[in-house]
């Protein structure tokens, strides 16, 4: 289990996978279907239930998840087109919940999220970015 301030971590030693976040969630953040100033305890994502999560990043107010199907979740800040739909259209409002970046062509293997950005490795060994 890894630990980082404001990062949401996964427990590798649950029967299903969990995925639990904690801190600041005022840009909806955390996943957890809300705005809110704090999350003092790590509460699970609830949409990311018995999902296989292979890799897990955030960074401040955006987070992303790849689960073993290859399907890429983001959730947050939607600030400087950093989170998009697959058909390249943006999200006006922050992402409350982890959302699905739904695609039949694009699998994914490892994601990381910066400060402004999503950086998504697909399947293929392409690199997707979203944000500045």
């Amino acid at each position: 289990m890894a630990v980082r301030n404001e990062m949401p971590c996964a427990d590798d030693d649950a029967p299903q996978s969990r995925v639990f976040s904690w801190g600041s969630g005022i840009k909806g953040q955390l996943g957890i279907g809300k705005e809110t100033v704090a999350m003092p305890t790590p509460v699970p994502i609830a949409d990311l239930d018995g999902l296989k999560i292979v890799s897990l990043s955030a960074n401040g107010d955006k987070s992303a998840a790849v689960n073993g199907y290859g399907e890429l979740f983001t959730w947050g800040s939607a600030k400087n087109s950093s989170l998009l739909a697959a058909d390249g259209s943006v999200f006006n409002d922050n992402l409350k919940v982890p959302s699905i970046f739904a695609s039949e062509e694009l699998l994914f293997t490892k994601v990381a999220v910066g400060k402004d950005h999503i950086a998504a490795i697909t399947t293929e060994g392409k690199l997707i970015t979203m944000g500045t």
